[in-house]
């Protein structure tokens, strides 16, 4: 599993720089662009949140931390350079939370595909969401050929299709 520690050492990640907070203490499931704060309420625990400016509008810093924190967010990333006080540094460790600053010279589409690409390359993680996905099927008893694969496709985020196969008519010699 990958941490936001190992995020930083990625491609994508060297662009980052940790303000406050642990940097190892959660696991990375996810890597998600928040554009409004109520997204950042709903973001899946382990995410990663990449705030936009225009998330940043609507709420500071230490409240976005405390909504990583209830969440069980690994971090969040604020864009462009970042300061920080000794209040940020305390509620980051308290919540368990990462404070990341981005470059402001680097596209945030840019760092959420990389690090993104870095978390889904992450084998242990496949692992664990193929096991999801098997134990979430042997519930789905009785249920169809598409429902399933519908459930596949969810838990470990790769689009599965049933093959179709050409059909002939039976001809005579």
């Amino acid at each position: 599993m990958r941490r936001v520690s190992d995020l930083l050492r990625t491609p994508a990640g060297r662009r980052l720089t940790l303000v406050a907070g642990p940097w190892d203490a959660r696991e990375v499931g996810s890597v998600v662009l928040v554009d409004e704060m109520r997204e950042l309420a709903s973001a899946a625990p382990g995410a990663l949140a990449i705030l936009s400016r225009h998330a940043m509008r609507s709420c500071d810093v230490l409240d976005a931390l405390r909504l990583a924190g209830r969440g069980g967010l690994a971090g969040i990333v604020l864009p462009g350079p970042s300061g920080t006080s000794p209040e940020m540094v305390e509620l980051a460790r308290r919540e368990g939370v990462a404070l990341l600053a981005g470059a402001s010279d680097h596209s945030l589409s840019d760092t959420v595909l990389g690090l993104s690409a870095a978390v889904r390359a992450d084998p242990g993680l496949l692992l664990r969401r193929t096991r999801e996905a098997i134990e979430g099927l042997g519930a789905m008893e009785g249920a169809g050929e598409d429902d399933i694969l519908r459930a596949a496709s969810a838990s470990v985020g790769v689009a599965y299709g049933a093959p179709t196969w050409p059909t002939r008519r039976p001809t005579r010699p």
